[in-house]
């Protein structure tokens, strides 16, 4: 009996330990490793992220991969709102609004 009850438990805690991660998990860190506060796409392919300590991304893959943009502010950046294909706008702590009028390259 004591060998049954021994049995179970390393079984369940090899279970445990195989399975640890909820239903998301991280997929790709590569350029950051930044909370992220808010994410939009202009098409399936385009999309910016912005977040924690100023950082700005950019995907042109539909999300696959990010690519650092220049960022003016070390202050959080909480949301992205894109007016058109040119017209963006970002808000972030401390009344930080920046400005984009050609899609992000300034």
């Amino acid at each position: 009996m004591r060998s049954v009850i021994l049995t179970l438990a390393i079984i369940s805690i090899s279970v445990l330990n195989s399975y640890p991660q909820s239903a998301w998990f991280w997929q790709n860190p590569v350029p950051t490793g930044e909370q992220i506060f808010s994410v939009i796409f202009q098409n399936t392919d385009k999309g910016f992220a912005v977040g924690y300590g100023g950082e700005i991304l950019k995907s042109t893959n539909g999300g696959m991969n990010w690519l650092q943009q220049a960022s003016p502010s070390s202050k959080d950046l909480n949301d992205i709102h894109i007016i058109n294909t040119g017209l963006g706008f970002i808000c972030g702590d401390s009344g930080i609004v920046l400005k984009t009028e050609n899609a992000g390259q300034t």
